[in-house]
């Protein structure tokens, strides 16, 4: 199928017909995806159709690979490809799905999202980058714990920052009266 596009008229959108195979997926794509989770997502767009959208920049996906893999798995070879400068929100409306259809979808979509993981040693590399300010966007515990996880790998002279621990210092416990366990309040 050849490209085909145009300007949504009124607006400065424009939009483009391409081929699910004409993106590339993100090399550093800082989540991490199992076979069951792309089962699951394949499943579900065999199900529902395309319910997962994507986002992109120049051709590369920053938001959507394990649904390009599903995409391609499940059949569906064309993608409707909105240019926005982030100004408008883009939104599919599908009404041909029962309301037992929607119910189901919903859950299938959590369900992937729950599947993800964290790449831990691209996170600790996006981490350690002065440009990327993405430290605040985990707690503490879970920083340390994706370092953790990264142990003593070398990248090539990353150097990562040192996360300061003394904030669980002030952590309240709550005690079970009946069992003796503890846990933060």
């Amino acid at each position: 199928m050849a490209d085909r596009e145009g300007l949504i008229p009124g607006t400065n959108i424009k939009w483009r017909l391409r081929q699910v195979s004409d993106f590339e997926q993100n090399p550093t794509n800082p989540v991490k995806h199992s076979e069951g989770n792309l089962a699951l997502v394949t499943d579900s767009i065999k199900r529902f159709g395309a319910l997962r959208s994507g986002v992109s920049s120049h051709g590369k996906l920053l938001a959507g690979n394990l649904t390009q893999k599903g995409m391609l798995q499940a059949g569906i070879q064309d993608v409707l490809e909105i240019s926005s400068d982030g100004s408008v929100w883009t939104v599919v409306e599908r009404g041909d799905l029962t309301d037992e259809e929607q119910q189901q979808a919903a859950y299938y979509d959590q369900q992937a999202a729950f599947q993800a993981t964290w790449d831990a040693d691209q996170v600790a590399i996006d981490l350690s980058s002065p440009s990327l300010h993405i430290g605040d966007l985990f707690p503490n515990y879970e920083k340390n714990a994706l370092l953790r996880q990264v142990g003593d790998k070398d990248f090539e002279g990353v150097k990562f920052k040192e996360f300061d621990e003394s904030a669980a210092d002030s952590v309240e416990y709550v005690t079970c009266p009946q069992c003796g366990h503890k846990w933060p309040r």
